[in-house]
């Protein structure tokens, strides 16, 4: 399990769109809504500024994210209970957006 990310990245379990329309039609992956949504679960220590001194990050641990299909790179993990994790490594620069829920 990935312990620490270093530098301006997130870890983030994306989450899965159905493949059925409500009205029972299945939908191709590529015409399935744009952006992805995902969950941030591990923060990277962020970028540092000129002077050395680090810049803060503007995710925490639990944020619900939007960021373009095809972004970052694609991580296979186990969990505690041997399950197979998905997990997308991202830079913050490719994160769109917050999502506010509630």
């Amino acid at each position: 399990m990935i312990k620490q990310l270093l530098g301006a990245r997130v870890l983030v379990v994306p989450i899965e769109e159905p493949e059925w329309e409500k009205a029972g039609l299945v939908l191709p992956e590529i015409s399935r809504a744009t952006p992805r949504k995902g969950t941030i679960v591990l923060v990277g220590t962020g970028d540092k500024d000129k002077y050395g001194k680090p810049k803060p990050m503007g995710f925490s641990v639990g944020d619900k994210v939007l960021f373009a299909r095809g972004s970052g790179q694609e991580i296979e993990q186990e969990d505690e209970n041997g399950k197979v994790v998905k997990y997308l490594l991202i830079k913050d620069g490719e994160i769109a957006a917050k999502v506010k829920e509630g």
